[in-house]
């Protein structure tokens, strides 16, 4: 028997899955806030390529392989990496 629930007396929550009238909120607010966040992550996306690459790839490259570039990406993998580490160490 699930905790808080007894034979005498169900759940009363009500999942929009088994709504017969449907909830036409969630969809709209989960394709609104897809539409609203897109341009927010392609647009720099796309400027990093345009810009990166209109050099040529070889200037690109030179770049990425720099001892600058290479540093910051160590940097942002090794702190982006103690989170996970940190959460599942703990257990």
């Amino acid at each position: 028997m699930a905790y808080g629930k007894t034979a005498a007396s169900p759940s009363r929550r009500m999942d929009y899955h088994t709504n017969p009238q449907g909830d036409i909120a969630r969809p709209i607010g989960i394709g609104f806030i897809l539409i609203a966040m897109t341009p927010l992550v392609i647009l720099p996306l796309a400027s990093i390529f345009i810009f990166g690459f209109g050099k040529g790839l070889d200037h690109f490259w030179e770049a990425l392989v720099s001892p600058a570039a290479v540093f910051s990406l160590k940097l942002s993998l090794t702190t982006s990496s103690v989170r996970p580490c940190a959460t599942s160490c703990s257990d």
